[in-house]
């Protein structure tokens, strides 16, 4: 719900969003509801680390650029 709020929120200021980050576990359904609801991308799902390391950082910055010109 607050995901929704907040994009609705950037809607009517007329922010322009690329698209949205997912983290933590996932919840297919949730996530599905919120894209469609949004027309937003999907960007990036960062998963629960145990440690932000340099190689985790590398790791999702890598799919960031590679989600970000799709």
């Amino acid at each position: 719900n607050h995901t929704l709020l907040s994009a609705h929120l950037l809607k009517t200021r007329g922010y322009a969003v690329k698209g949205i980050i997912f983290n933590g576990k996932s919840n297919p359904e949730s996530e599905r509801i919120i894209l469609h609801h949004t027309k937003y991308a999907c960007l990036l799902r960062i998963d629960s680390e145990d440690q932000i390391t340099h190689a985790s950082i590398k790791k999702y910055s890598e799919q960031l650029k590679n989600n970000w010109h799709a």
